[in-house]
């Protein structure tokens, strides 16, 4: 009917816009990492090498993850995993507040960050692919890659205005985690991991 056919695109595009908002907040975990580094590095006169280890470190972890997780985002809900993801990057990102005076530390918890970034791509596609038919997910798909450029647009104004508030670059890992965790949050509670059957097979 009308009616269901309107339920279900209304349905559909409430999760784009989840899973849209929510990798740009797994971006707003990754991308401020600029912000905050530059004052840690003059607050404790790190060295070059000091500070690009965190940086090293996320990188490494989260490529290796792409590759070791793989089979275990295929056989858990991509809607736990999409969540539980950007809650544990929004969690490290806090803890990274308490170990500026420890490289290796730092590097220890942004590398874990990597690790729990590398869950929200997978995850996402995952829901994405239940929920559009084959025909529609050209256009959508191309719609949904630009979160990434959004995400990190979006930086700027989360972190840069949270900094001058509070005068403390701390707040550029407090912010995005706040905002990140909201995400979380719904994604946890709206986001289904495949959409519901259509009224003919729930009659059935």
């Amino acid at each position: 009917s009308a009616s269901a056919s309107a339920a279900a695109a209304s349905a559909r595009l409430g999760t784009f816009a989840l899973l849209y908002v929510s990798y740009c907040g797994y971006y707003l975990c990754r991308k401020n990492y600029t912000f905050w580094m530059a004052a840690v590095t003059r607050e404790n006169a790190l060295s070059p090498m000091q500070a690009g280890l965190s940086s090293s470190a996320f990188q490494m972890a989260q490529a290796a993850s792409r590759l070791v997780l793989a089979v275990w985002i295929d056989t858990h809900s991509p809607r736990y995993v999409l969540a539980g993801g950007l809650a544990a990057s929004a969690a490290l990102n806090v803890a990274m507040c308490f170990v500026t005076f420890s490289p290796v530390a730092m590097a220890l918890l942004w590398g874990a960050n990597g690790v729990v970034q590398s869950l929200g791509w997978p995850a996402l596609a995952r829901v994405f692919m239940a929920w559009f038919p084959p025909a529609a997910r050209g256009k959508w798909y191309t719609l949904l890659s630009t979160n990434q450029n959004a995400g990190s647009a979006l930086v700027p104004f989360v972190v840069a205005p949270a900094m001058q508030w509070t005068g403390t670059w701390r707040a550029a890992l407090f912010a995005p985690a706040a905002v990140s965790a909201c995400i979380a949050v719904l994604v946890f509670a709206f986001v289904k991991d495949t959409p519901p059957p259509p009224p003919e097979e729930e009659e059935e």
